[in-house]
């Protein structure tokens, strides 16, 4: 998925200049932030829209955003991310399922999960068999060795079809850029006016 560059803020790079090394790095972080939310809110509106069913509700709540807390070669990024969940807190659908399933195992389960299957639906996949891909999928493998065995059970199995691509996300990416880009330009700009306003003056 592409990025955004946020670029025509001379004036205020000209007053970011008069800040010190900290300052400018927190206020570019606070607006770095408000543009990535200014995507995750709608991609979060549109999840479940594109027609798979929402079981868990895991996929919309794990969406949120991160921001680096250090610029690497002079360049701070955010980042729209699926974050992982724990079973704490308020209950929800995906928690409930996890109690589930750790009652049922009597095993322990990673109580902090990420919804990984949207890119599944996002982008699709190809037709899916009812056993594991074996490591070895050459098709002159040595008869009668494990590998080829393994080749042989995996290509007998019955395919359960594939998952056709229902992107939601790249989609709002692309609709909301401009509104990021703007949304970036206006909160960088109030920050640095109000943080060199409030310097003192001599």
């Amino acid at each position: 998925m592409a990025g955004i560059e946020v670029a025509g803020l001379r004036e205020c790079l000209a007053n970011m200049k008069k800040l010190d090394t900290d300052l400018r790095r927190e206020l570019a972080g606070k607006a770095l932030r408000e543009a990535a939310w200014a995507i995750a809110q709608p991609m979060r509106a549109a999840t479940y829209t594109t027609g798979f069913k929402r079981i868990t509700g895991a996929i919309r709540e794990g969406l949120s955003v991160a921001v680096q807390h250090e610029p690497t070669a002079n360049e701070l990024k955010a980042y729209v991310v699926e974050y992982p969940q724990n079973i704490f807190g308020a209950e929800t659908p995906f928690k409930a399922l996890v109690r589930k399933r750790r009652s049922r195992t009597r095993k322990k389960v990673d109580i902090r999960q990420t919804a990984y299957w949207w890119l599944f639906l996002e982008r699709g996949t190809h037709a899916r068999k009812s056993v594991r891909t074996p490591k070895a999928t050459k098709k002159s493998l040595r008869p009668g060795t494990r590998s080829a065995r393994a080749r042989a059970l995996w290509e007998a199995a019955p395919s359960r079809g594939g998952i056709k691509p229902m992107p939601w996300l790249e989609p709002t990416f692309n609709s909301k850029a401009a509104d990021a880009i703007n949304t970036c330009r206006e909160t960088i700009s109030k920050l640095i006016d109000a943080a060199v306003s409030a310097m003192p003056k001599r």
